[in-house]
């Protein structure tokens, strides 16, 4: 290839999809990742400077390119020709300019890239955000941070509620009455503390199923256009004839669009076939979360005494969590576990790793840092 014009527009084709691979794949999976990310970084600068008296060393820019390119295709990663991510690259970067913050869309990836073989949970939703360069190897959708903000909040609520109890023993035993009044108010703030987080516990819970139903019917709705009915496919984007279709509709309605069998598997618009945990979910949970976003003395009372709220979180996450399991299992009744992207729904599971969020700081305490 002698044409000028032509070797550039090579390297700029190589050069975009070695971009992507390098950007998407954690670089502890990459062999000589550092060589590659240093041939792309090289590659960009000859590209700026590039004419016709530097032919030769576009050869071995090429090259270079190309191992990286190369590298990945040994990984098995890569599933369309290198033309077709070129193209498809050059365009996403066009028209998500802050991709390299927000990461990549999980569905629009998947077509390039076989995304298994780096490490990702086959079930994750169409829409989930692949982290690229400095985010490489994370992720993230709406319902899985929600669920960590639910499982995080239940945490702090048992812990605040423990300190109130704690304290408000030690002051009973005390003979301290000059002090009392002192001591009343400032466990009156603990009182309050375990309101708070019990209050917030019920509504991320509820927040996260919410968003969950919803992230499975978008999921379906954008996998599988070609297959379903424009009717199916506005049921599943959350409508129906141009009016919004409520949480309790939407659990009665997308399993049987998903479900291969299309037969109905929950009940929830009869409240004489509508059954646990649906009963307690669009019962006291639901007017809870409803009296705390929009009050009215008409609606469920959100003044409770510490040990009611404290349980009321608790009787929420564990509901909410088992509606999702069944929610999720009426759309893929052959499905054994829950979603692998929300660690199956399994609730010590999610406990375990809101203990560490609570943790961070005691875990970074202990490691060592090495000063340079």
């Amino acid at each position: 290839m002698s044409n000028p014009k032509q070797v550039l527009e090579k390297i700029n084709r190589q050069l975009v999809c070695s971009q992507l691979l390098i950007s998407i794949v954690p670089y502890s999976n990459i062999k000589d990742f550092h060589e590659n990310r240093d041939a792309l970084l090289a590659a960009v600068e000859f590209v700026k400077h590039f004419d016709k008296t530097k032919m030769k060393q576009a050869k071995e820019v090429s090259r270079l390119l190309q191992k990286s390119i190369d590298e990945g295709r040994h990984l098995r990663i890569i599933k369309k020709t290198d033309d077709e991510i070129a193209e498809k690259f050059s365009k996403y970067l066009h028209d998500h300019p802050e991709c390299y913050r927000f990461g990549i869309e999980f569905g629009w990836l998947e077509e390039l890239l076989d995304c298994s073989r780096l490490g990702f949970p086959k079930d994750l939703p169409y829409q989930t955000r692949i982290g690229i360069g400095n985010h490489a190897g994370s992720l993230n959708v709406e319902e899985r941070f929600l669920l960590q903000d639910s499982f995080f909040l239940l945490l702090k609520t048992k812990e605040t509620f423990g300190e109130f109890v704690e304290y408000s023993k030690k002051w009973r035993k005390k003979d301290n009455q000059d002090k009392i009044d002192d001591a009343l108010y400032y466990l009156s703030y603990g009182n309050q503390n375990v309101a708070i987080y019990s209050r917030l516990t019920v509504l991320s819970f509820f927040a996260f199923f919410e968003a969950f139903v919803n992230s499975m019917g978008y999921n379906f709705s954008q996998r599988n256009k070609s297959s379903i009915s424009q009717s199916e496919y506005e049921i599943l984007q959350g409508a129906k004839k141009g009016h919004f279709l409520s949480l309790e509709s939407k659990i009665e309605k997308f399993p049987a669009i998903i479900r291969t069998d299309k037969k109905p598997a929950i009940i929830t618009s009869d409240l004489g076939q509508c059954k646990e945990p649906f009963t307690s979910l669009f019962g006291k949970i639901k007017e809870i979360r409803n009296s705390s976003v929009h009050y009215s003395p008409l609606k469920e009372n959100i003044w409770k005494p510490p040990t009611e709220w404290q349980n009321e979180a608790e009787k929420t996450a564990k509901k909410c969590v088992d509606a999702a399991l069944l929610f999720w299992k009426a759309c893929y009744p052959s499905s054994v576990n829950g979603p692998q992207y929300l660690h199956d729904l399994n609730f010590d599971k999610n406990i375990s790793l809101a203990g560490n969020a609570m943790n961070w700081k005691k875990e970074l305490d202990k490691m060592e840092i090495t000063e340079k």
